[in-house]
């Protein structure tokens, strides 16, 4: 961690007692567990913590074992009642409970208050400070309102040299966070996260992952039951994989192999927290093994749409795709989307295609 990013989580913990964790819809499982982990430790020393979005009921399902419960982490509404001044008369307002409904009485000595002159007014709730992983979207305005200061937002993202819990854990520690972190539920997700963002240890482990697990270890973190949950995980990546593989079939005229994925199809194989990181994964093992062109796309439909993954043999293939679609290359994967439906995907990917093959 840089000096000035140092100091500048150290100035945001001073000035601060209400705090948004915020990732994107599309966000994998090492990103998931690693924003619990760093709500957790925010909690433990006693602020206020919104986690947007909300968890998915599969993720929750999959990770219950480690999860904290998810009492008051959505944002608290605040909702205002309108009544024109200079048109009613106001004598007395008050408000009765009956334990199904909240009644407000308004008294008016002109005339009574139809709902056509009321004017409702939704405040959302504000955050001090925000941990952005992945940078900021622009759709959760409506549930809180985030700070404008940009030394109250810090942005976590996918780097060569720190993995998310390496950062969320460098965070804990220079926010002072770590006192009776091994009482929480922080060890282990940071540790789930790790060990799903080094592929069980298998990528990336240097000096600094060796030193964050013998960390997480003193902090009573159970690898064990970490190790059994993921081993699940596997389980339903095999599912998942059989899915797109049976749904593999090829498009000759265009030299491309094509697979979908619902979002069913999500659902029945508990994948509908996976991030796009794991459909790349899809991808390069079903084209390894059943689709034998040089071009693969995959689709897959999530709530926000259908977005594709796109594999090509050759370079230059790959570059004039990605500037024709447009698309994002990700580790020579090609990245797309959203598109509103599969045939809008469909169809934009077969025109691109038409203009390289």
């Amino acid at each position: 961690m840089t000096n000035d990013r140092e100091e500048k989580i150290k100035k945001i913990f001073a000035g601060s007692r209400t705090f948004a964790v915020i990732c994107g819809s599309d966000a994998g499982e090492e990103v998931l567990l690693a924003k619990e982990a760093l709500g957790e430790a925010l909690r433990n020393s006693g602020v206020i913590v919104y986690q947007l979005p909300e968890r998915l009921k599969s993720f929750g399902d999959k990770w219950s074992a480690v999860l904290p419960p998810t009492e008051n982490f959505s944002p608290l509404y605040s909702t205002s009642i309108l009544i024109p001044k200079s048109r009613f008369d106001t004598k007395e307002i008050s408000y009765s409970d009956d334990g199904n409904n909240i009644s407000i009485n308004i008294s008016s000595a002109k005339e009574e208050i139809a709902k056509d002159s009321v004017i409702f007014k939704t405040i959302p709730a504000k955050a001090d400070a925000v941990f952005y992983f992945t940078p900021p979207n622009e759709q959760l305005s409506a549930k809180i309102s985030l700070p404008e200061e940009e030394d109250k937002i810090i942005v976590l993202s996918a780097s060569d040299s720190a993995s998310f819990s390496e950062q969320v854990f460098e965070i804990i520690q220079t926010a002072s966070l770590a006192g009776n972190l091994e009482k929480t539920r922080a060890p282990n997700l940071l540790l789930a996260s790790l060990i799903l963002g080094t592929n069980h240890f298998k990528n990336n482990f240097g000096e600094k992952t060796a030193n964050l697990l013998g960390d997480l270890l003193r902090l009573d973190a159970d690898k064990k039951q970490i190790d059994k949950i993921t081993d699940n995980k596997k389980n339903s990546f095999v599912r998942l994989l059989g899915r797109a593989m049976a749904r593999t079939s090829p498009n000759e005229s265009l030299k491309s192999a094509w697979s979908f994925v619902s979002w069913q199809d999500l659902e029945k194989t508990g994948n509908e927290a996976a991030g796009a990181d794991f459909f790349r994964e899809i991808a390069g093992k079903t084209k390894e093994i059943s689709a034998h062109q040089p071009v693969f796309v995959l689709l897959w439909q999530k709530k926000e749409g259908v977005f594709g993954v796109i594999l090509a043999d050759y370079q230059e293939m790959a570059d004039k795709l990605r500037f024709s679609l447009p698309a994002e290359n990700k580790n020579g994967f090609l990245e797309c989307g959203p598109y509103k439906n599969f045939t809008e995907a469909e169809m934009k990917i077969q025109n691109a295609l038409k203009e390289v093959v």
